[in-house]
């Protein structure tokens, strides 16, 4: 009778911890699912952040490709402008001399400095201008690359983290 009891405790035992080590695999395998759900959608968030910041980046890299274009637009406008104005002088100075040559050598010289000084001053106005023109170009330019690389900092980091 006692052989018979051990066995059914033994029996019981035996059961009650196959019991308790199904119960535990399965807390295991449901904390497993757990931890794999809450990754990939920690995974999802930082998709998400990457592309808002792909998008942002985009959006910034086209406002300063259109700044830049703008730029580059004025200055061109500006160059002919002044290369009319310079066209114009050379008209003047040409109709002057022509002047100059019926009036008189003195007259001529005279109107020939006063032409020669208003396109030299023509052509450093060109020049100053396009020299502004061109430094502003390149401090739009390093302003995007700081930008480029800060968003690009800012999305490789997050992926390394996951």
């Amino acid at each position: 009778m006692k052989q018979v009891r051990d066995e059914d405790f033994d029996k019981q035992v035996h059961e009650r911890l196959e019991q308790a080590e199904r119960e535990s695999q399965n807390a295991l395998e449901l904390v497993g699912a757990k931890a794999e759900q809450e990754l990939q959608k920690a995974q999802s968030v930082k998709d998400a952040q990457i592309q808002d910041l792909q998008a942002k980046l985009e959006s910034e890299q086209s406002a300063k490709a259109l700044a830049v274009s703008e730029a580059l637009r004025k200055v061109e406008k500006e160059k002919d402008d002044l290369n009319a104005a310079l066209e114009k002088a050379k008209l003047e100075q040409k109709r002057a001399l022509e002047l100059a040559e019926a009036n008189s050598k003195s007259d001529l010289q005279k109107a020939s400095s006063e032409k020669d000084a208003e396109i030299a001053e023509l052509k450093n106005q060109l020049d100053s201008i396009e020299l502004e023109k061109k430094h502003e170009l390149v401090e739009a330019l390093s302003k995007e690359v700081m930008v480029f690389q800060s968003l690009s900092e800012n999305i490789i980091v997050p992926i390394h983290q996951v």
